[in-house]
């Protein structure tokens, strides 16, 4: 849970070489942004050792070792607007949602002199847990640079949730997860990925963590008593490289590497690109999508497609489809979202040779 926090707004969040790249809080995604991202599933075949992923060098080239996996789009936006989002507002100031390929989402509080993660909405099988840290996460502080000392934290993530796999005699369980992480940003070069070539940071992160689980038994059964039973205790170690810039027009990371304590690989994500927006196009499809944000329908509006059959589908934030549509398209074509909670969607329009994809908002 923690690791994932402390990499996940980089993953969803420069100048020459001969300049030292320092980041601060005025670089950071503004509420309205988006991006796209890959989950790379080709660890097996194509994994990056943690010895080269950490070679002192200044410059890496990863772009023969990326694939294209699982793609999501995450946005930043205020809390309030992200799923949960009313139970984060006393404490957070931006969300990202998703926040990554399982479609979690993260709130922050950003501030001039630091990141700090301090919730988010986890997905345990399809239920939906949201928690407010015990500890809050620190991401970063600012400025952030080769010079920034080496940043020691400790973090509490504490979540309770309903447990479905005995039913009648066990209704939750609860999982407690203490960590403590050592980050420090120890490369500074050239890194190549297959979106491009870009003047970045690396920033490793090393931490420990302890997990605990407790199981509440609806009434004295076997080896349990009505009420919390301890089950069980772990400890683990795990690590991770990401790469920060500038260079896409605000402070992210468009790369991570995420090792298990053994070293071995485990986790692959990338940047790449930004999301492209209403009444832009993607093939040289010029699509106008409207209003936006919309109420009860929207309109799609097509000023120079050149085939007609598409299939239209909107998805949820949690890359969920919630309206599909086979259809011919010639001038205009109405869509009911009457039927859709407020929220940011994503519409796509495609076939085998034109695509546009667009952010819409339904506000009620």
């Amino acid at each position: 849970m923690k690791k994932t926090l402390l990499s996940v707004i980089a993953l969803c969040a420069v100048s020459s070489l001969s300049a030292q790249i320092v980041l601060n809080s005025t670089d950071f995604p503004p509420i309205g942004f988006s991006q796209n991202m890959t989950t790379d599933t080709t660890i097996v075949t194509q994994p990056i050792s943690k010895t080269d992923a950490g070679a002192f060098v200044s410059y890496w080239d990863f772009s023969a070792s990326l694939s294209t996996g699982k793609n999501y789009t995450s946005f930043y936006m205020a809390p309030i607007d992200a799923p949960y989002g009313s139970m984060f507002t006393s404490v957070s100031n931006i969300a990202l949602s998703p926040a990554d390929s399982s479609g979690q989402s993260y709130f922050f509080n950003l501030s001039p002199s630091s990141l700090i993660g301090v919730g988010g909405v986890f997905y345990v099988d399809t239920v939906a847990v949201p928690v407010i840290f015990q500890d809050p996460v620190k991401v970063l502080d600012f400025p952030a640079s080769m010079a920034s000392p080496t940043l020691m934290d400790t973090s509490i993530v504490d979540m309770t949730f309903p447990a479905y796999n005995a039913p009648g005699v066990i209704d939750s369980m609860r999982v407690k997860q203490y960590s403590t992480t050592i980050s420090l940003f120890n490369g500074e070069g050239s890194l190549t990925i297959p979106s491009g070539t870009y003047n970045a940071l690396r920033y490793l992160k090393m931490s420990n963590n302890v997990d605990s689980i407790w199981i509440h038994a609806i009434t004295s059964i076997g080896p349990f008593i009505a009420g919390w039973n301890f089950h069980s205790g772990d400890t683990s170690t795990s690590s991770s490289y990401e790469w920060w810039t500038k260079q896409t027009g605000h402070a992210m990371s468009i790369f991570k590497l995420e090792y298990d304590g053994n070293d071995a690989l485990i986790s692959k994500v990338w940047f790449r690109d930004n999301f492209v927006g209403i009444s832009e196009n993607i093939n040289n499809v010029n699509v106008s999508v409207y209003p936006n944000p919309a109420t009860d329908n929207i309109t799609i509006e097509n000023q120079n497609i050149t085939t007609q059959n598409f299939i239209v589908s909107i998805k949820n934030i949690q890359g969920q489809v919630v309206i599909s549509e086979k259809i011919n398209f010639t001038g205009k074509h109405l869509i009911n979202v009457s039927d859709l909670c407020n929220g940011v969607y994503i519409l796509t329009l495609q076939n085998d040779k034109e695509n546009y994809m667009s952010k819409i908002v339904i506000q009620k």
